[in-house]
Parts: C-alpha cells; sequence; structure tokens
C-alpha cells in the first residue's frame, strides 16, 4: 500500500518575482516619465524602459519628445556620454542611443543603458533575494507543495551554514518552452532565492559575488552559459534593490549535461566545494577560464574543429593549475618539456582513470589502430594539432579523418574535463559519462567514488 505524502508538511514551492508569458518576451521595467541629460541639456521622454532577449541581452528605452526645443538636440551630437533618469526608480545611469525618429513634434528616442544596471539603493543590507534564471534544463528534484496543491518534484537546494539557496523550476512553461525550443531564444525556467543567515551576507557586494559563484557553478551543471538574472533584493518585503544587469546568457540550445539527480546530497557537497575553491582569487580564476572553454566546446561555439581545440585549451590549463601549482609534481620549465599528450595522461593517472579509448568510441578506436596511436591522449592531440598546426602533411592527416571521429575526439576531450574537474572538486556521487552516452537510447549513470 503506496504511503499518503502529507502536503501540510512539504515547503510551498517559490511562486516566480518576475514571469514570461511567451518566449523573447519583455520585461517592463518602467512605463512613464523619464529624463535624458547631459550637463545643461535635458529632455523629458514618455515611453518604457525594459528588458530585452533578442537580438541581444539588454536594457533598452524607447520614449516620445513633445515640443522639444532645437537646442536639446545637442543633446545627442558626438560620442558623449548621455546619462537616463527615472525618478519613480531612483536610477541614473549612462546610456547609448540606437536611434532618433521625427515625425511632426514629435522625437523618438530608442537606446539602451549600459551595465551594471542597478534600480534602487544597493547600499542597504537586505533580508533576501529573489532571482530568475533562463533556459536552464529541468533537473528532478526535492518535492514542494505547489499553489494548486499538487505535488512537484522542482526543488534543488544549495543551502550552505552561511545561507539558504534554493532554485525551483517554473511548473507553468510548457506551450512557452515549445515555442522556445521551436523558434530559439529565452525563457524564464527557474526561480531561485537567496536568504542570508549571517549579516556578512546582506550587503549588495557579498551577494553578488555568491550569486556570481553560483552562476559559476551552473555553467558546470548545464554546460550552457545560464546565469542568475534578475534579481530583487527584499528588507522587510519591501523592494529596496533590482539588479536588471544583462549577464552572458546563452540562447536555447539542447546539449549534453553530467548531472544525474540519482543522489542530490552529492550536488550539496559539490557546490560546497565550488563555493570554497572560489575563495582563491587563483583558484577562481582557473576554474573560471576553464569553464569559459568548456562551455564553448560543448555549445560546439566554434563547430567541431574548433571545439577540439577549445577544450585542450581547457585540459591544458587544468594540467598547469593542478599538476603543477596545486600538487606541485612539476615546476612550470619542467611542464614546458611535457608534451600535450602526456599532460592529459598525467592528469588521468593522478584521478586513476586509465587512458584507454572508451570502447564506446568506435570511429576513434578503428582510427588509433589504423594509425598506431597507443590510447585516448594520443589520439586526441594528434587529431588537434592535425587541425591546429597547418603543414601540408597535417592538412592531408586531417582531410581523411571523418566526421563521426572528430565528434567522438571532442566528446573525449570534454569527458576528460568533466571527470578531472569532479574528482577536483571532490565529488562523490553518479554523472552521466557522455562517451557512453554518445550512441545510447538510455541513459545510465555511472558512480564515481
Amino acid at each position: 500500500m503506496t504511503k499518503k505524502v502529507d502536503l501540510s508538511k512539504l515547503e510551498l514551492a517559490l511562486e516566480p518575482v518576475i514571469s514570461m508569458n511567451r518566449a523573447n518576451e519583455d520585461i517592463l521595467i518602467h512605463e512613464g516619465i523619464f529624463f535624458l541629460y547631459r550637463k545643461s541639456l535635458r529632455i523629458e521622454l514618455k515611453g518604457r524602459v525594459y528588458f530585452s532577449w533578442l537580438p541581444e541581452l539588454q536594457v533598452r528605452f524607447q520614449g516620445i519628445a513633445e515640443n522639444y526645443l532645437d537646442d536639446t538636440l545637442k543633446l545627442f551630437d558626438g560620442n558623449k556620454t548621455v546619462q537616463i533618469e527615472i525618478r519613480e526608480l531612483n536610477f541614473i545611469n549612462d546610456t547609448q542611443f540606437s536611434s532618433l525618429y521625427f515625425s511632426g513634434n514629435e522625437l523618438t528616442v530608442r537606446g539602451f543603458i549600459n551595465p551594471p544596471i542597478i534600480f534602487g539603493n544597493k547600499n542597504i543590507d537586505i533580508d533576501y533575494v529573489r532571482f530568475e534564471i533562463a533556459n536552464m534544463q529541468d533537473i528532478l528534484g526535492l518535492p514542494v507543495r505547489t499553489k494548486a496543491g499538487k505535488i512537484s518534484m522542482i526543488r534543488l537546494d544549495f543551502s550552505l551554514p552561511e545561507f539558504i539557496l534554493i532554485i525551483d523550476c517554473v511548473t507553468d512553461k510548457n506551450i512557452a518552452s515549445i515555442d522556445r525550443n521551436e523558434k530559439g531564444g529565452y525563457f524564464l525556467t527557474y526561480t531561485g532565492s537567496f536568504k542570508p543567515n549571517t549579516n556578512k551576507y546582506r550587503n549588495f557586494e557579498t551577494i553578488n559575488n555568491t550569486l556570481h559563484c553560483f552562476t559559476s557553478f551552473l555553467y558546470f551543471l548545464n554546460g550552457r552559459r545560464y546565469p542568475v538574472l534578475l534579481q530583487t533584493g527584499f528588507k522587510e518585503e519591501e523592494i529596496i534593490w533590482r539588479n536588471y544587469t544583462p549577464y552572458i546568457t546563452d540562447n536555447f540550445k539542447s546539449v549534453f549535461s553530467w548531472v544525474s539527480t540519482q543522489d542530490l546530497t552529492s550536488l550539496v557537497e559539490l557546490w560546497k566545494n565550488y563555493y570554497k575553491l572560489w575563495e582563491d582569487t587563483s583558484d577562481r580564476q582557473c576554474i573560471k577560464t576553464v569553464l569559459h572553454w568548456y562551455v564553448e566546446a560543448n555549445s560546439t561555439t566554434a563547430f567541431v574543429d574548433g571545439s577540439i581545440v577549445l577544450i585542450q585549451n581547457a585540459l591544458e590549463l587544468l594540467f598547469h593549475w593542478i599538476i603543477a601549482e596545486n600538487y606541485k609534481y612539476v615546476n612550470d620549465q619542467d611542464a614546458k618539456n611535457i608534451s600535450a599528450e602526456a599532460k592529459i595522461s598525467f592528469l588521468l593517472s593522478l584521478i586513476n582513470v586509465i587512458p584507454d579509448i572508451p570502447v564506446e568510441l568506435v570511429n576513434m578506436t578503428k582510427f588509433a589502430k589504423a594509425n598506431n596511436f597507443i590510447n585516448g591522449p594520443s589520439v586526441f592531440i594528434n587529431i588537434r594539432n592535425a587541425i591546429v598546426h597547418p603543414r601540408k602533411q597535417n592538412r592531408d592527416k586531417l582531410s581523411i579523418i571523418n566526421s563521426e571521429t572528430r565528434s567522438e575526439a571532442l566528446n573525449l576531450g570534454l569527458y576528460y574535463v568533466e571527470i578531472i574537474l569532479l574528482k577536483h572538486l571532490g565529488y562523490k556521487g553518479f554523472y552521466y559519462n557522455r562517451c557512453k552516452q554518445l550512441y545510447s537510447k538510455y541513459r545510465l549513470a555511472d558512480e564515481m567514488e
């Protein structure tokens, strides 16, 4: 007999502070009067200020000025800085113009606001922050109670002793998500809450750094740039500030993610270790750079060949960061004399992963046998070298490497980065091995111990 769940004991799902009815829908920030000015020149506009997704993330404005003075047009001369003022939002910031349009006595002005974009008073400490995330993939989470009185497995809890940090998948998004999947673009798929447990985490700068760290962590989980967006700071249930800075967010694209939700506790431990690593400036810069190359390669931004080169950049940095700097197995001079192939093998040896080509990568295996390459790092680096070193010998070699072999090489490089990072961050839990998933209809997770 199935045990009935007591709904009253489940936490209520978060309701988004900002929601969208359709993909790529503008988010209104202000409608009414605002001003543009530089020194003594000032113009009053009636229009709207809004967060726009396409063609790129920007906070834009569009307004109409009636009965303007000719002298006012000097405001738009040259490249001089012009400010926008929205008095109701306690906001002044630099802007750039995109177009001016004259019609009779009316002047229509369009432009965008330069980031960072903070509405309100960021100098006031807050009680909690609400935020949204666009395009993040659905991850099966913990049960919560929805407003409709149903149970939904949508919560991911990344709370640490210093703060409560939770994100809930937006449940009412099916039609809009289908629209986004077909047309591309953006839709808010997760809503989150950050609540400090100590006064240290109540000021804007500390919150911003913590959420920036969490954003970077989400890059690793998703394999795409899906940052924390549209942050709203509350004190005594009143809005104190809104951070609408348009952080770089990737257009929707379905990509591989290593994340398995068979053990959510392991994800929390991974986040804990990631956050601790972030505190060191050098480690922070290294992991940010590694994830930059990783996300670009996972997204095949530079297509397959270019992505192979990018993921090798990540592996090279991982060697210097982990082997030379953290463990000090070699010094900088010795590192220069170690081949790229040996560096990858060194990293794999450190985490007890054999360098053999995974049996699932059948095209790489055939290519290796035909060319007497001994293992995965050897094949990967030789394909990479054929791409980046344009000697005729390498061009001829590249011309006979089929697209399937190149795709497998890219996935092998991405797999190396994933397991090296997971091991370095002390992950002990389930994950999806992309080499095993490449041609499989089933998603079976491996366990990392």
